[in-house]
């Protein structure tokens, strides 16, 4: 499910791992798409240590990333706890994110299966991944590995915005995210798991991996 902008009665719930019984004040920090800071009040959720707030149509007024942190005050201690979350929010009848479970057919359902549905639902739109398919030259795998690592930038490039365990749990989301881009490119190099250029012509035709962006250079034999 997308969120858009202007959109209102969105619940966004964040775990805090906290005891929050004694807790005297409780809020969201967020970072906007345009590098603003806000806060919004959040109030405890029915479920133990976590917080809950529902967006009003003046919340989302950005198309982009939102980083938003819980906040909780115990008198004179407070903290930033649990894991931050990244709120992608998009432009209504533009920005498209969708899975048809037909990943066989579908190139962009592929890709969404590889990365991880509901991670690339949240985090990727349609029309993103279909660049990364171009720039693929519609291998699956490696269009998987340019879009982890535009996840991986995504994380890296809130580090510098939050505060304290947020930082670092934040270091390791986008760490997480290269690892399965190198992992998604290996992959993507194995002929075995990879699509294979064929055609009716006679003879050997001869394809090899980054043809597109590595203008004047040939493998030997291809001179």
């Amino acid at each position: 499910m997308g969120i858009y902008t202007g959109a209102a009665g969105d619940e966004i719930t964040l775990a805090t791992g906290q005891d929050l019984t004694e807790a005297t004040k409780v809020e969201y920090h967020v970072v906007k798409p345009d590098g603003s800071s806000v806060t919004w009040a959040a109030t405890r959720s029915s479920t133990a240590g976590s917080l809950t707030y529902t967006t009003g149509p003046e919340d989302l007024d950005q198309a982009g990333a939102y980083l938003i942190m819980a906040y909780v005050e115990w008198g004179e201690v407070s903290k930033h706890p649990g894991d931050p979350y990244i709120l992608i929010v998009r432009t209504p009848g533009y920005d498209t994110a969708t899975y048809l479970s037909t990943p066989a057919t579908r190139p962009i359902d592929a890709v969404r299966l590889e990365l991880g549905k509901e991670a690339s639902l949240a985090l990727l739109t349609d029309s993103e991944i279909t660049y990364n398919l171009g720039r693929a030259s519609s291998n699956v795998l490696l269009a998987a590995a340019f879009c982890a690592e535009s996840i991986a930038g995504l994380y890296a490039g809130f580090v510098d915005k939050s505060m304290g365990g947020s930082s670092v749990s934040l270091s390791q989301k986008a760490e997480a995210w290269r690892k399965k881009a190198d992992t998604l490119r290996m992959q993507a190099q194995n002929t075995s798991l990879t699509p294979r250029f064929t055609s009716s012509r006679p003879g050997r035709q001869n394809f090899w991996m980054g043809q597109h962006d590595n203008h004047g250079y040939y493998p030997p034999g291809m001179v």
